[in-house]
């Protein structure tokens, strides 16, 4: 696995994750695994990824997704690695249009070993910020 580097090719990640769409475009990383924090050990990896969204597409994720409440244990650890991300700027880019994000599971994208997770929808830019942990 090639720790770190942002990457942009959609048919590795789909190896990686199940993609319930094919998003425009996407950026992605895997993060070191020494990169564990809050519930994420020392031998766990973390996907963050930024897609571009077809219209249509996040509505349709939205409905197929539930929300996951702001005081879930999983959001802080996982937050923390969105953060670390070099895709952080594209993170706080979205975070920074939606200051209190409403955070839905992930689990339409879970394969794997990575089967924890979360995203967060922007329906006016047609954006999504998905964060996926082997925890």
């Amino acid at each position: 696995m090639d720790f770190n580097t942002v990457n942009s090719d959609i048919s590795v990640l789909a190896k990686l994750i199940d993609l319930p769409m094919t998003p425009k475009s996407v950026r992605w990383q895997v993060l070191d695994p020494k990169h564990g924090q809050g519930d994420l050990g020392p031998n766990d990896w973390v996907l963050v990824a930024v897609m571009e969204l077809e219209n249509g597409q996040a509505e349709q994720l939205a409905s197929q997704s539930t929300p996951v409440a702001a005081s879930d244990k999983i959001i802080d650890p996982l937050f923390q690695s969105l953060m670390a991300a070099e895709l952080n700027g594209l993170v706080a880019d979205l975070l920074a249009e939606h200051p209190a994000p409403e955070w839905r599971s992930a689990n339409q994208f879970f394969r794997q070993p990575l089967l924890n997770g979360i995203f967060v929808l922007s329906r006016s830019a047609n954006r999504l910020v998905l964060v996926l942990a082997t925890t």
